[in-house]
């Protein structure tokens, strides 16, 4: 819902909701991996444990709102970085 907002009326820094670094800390904190990590898991999880794909298929639900926010996602900001990392990732989880 939020990344909806940020898309649809733009980032704001006095509206919570709107607010792309949060937004960005809040989905990072729940994912609980660096994208090293998770290019490493991320590495032949056909043949992985089922455990192993539904981590990797909910960390990617998770980041999947913020595709078309990516344009956003610009700054030193860590939580950007971080979350961008994570968009060039996706492609490579299941």
């Amino acid at each position: 819902m939020r990344a909806y907002l940020i898309a649809k009326f733009g980032v704001g820094d006095v509206d919570a909701v709107r607010d792309l670094p949060a937004l960005c800390s809040e989905i990072l904190r729940n994912v609980g991996m660096s994208p090293d990590e998770g290019a490493r898991l991320a590495e032949g999880w056909r043949s992985a444990s089922r455990e192993r794909m539904l981590r990797l298929r909910r960390i990617k639900n998770m980041l999947t709102p913020l595709l078309p926010l990516r344009a956003l996602l610009e700054g030193d900001d860590l939580a950007l970085q971080e979350a961008r990392a994570w968009l060039e990732l996706l492609p490579r989880l299941p």
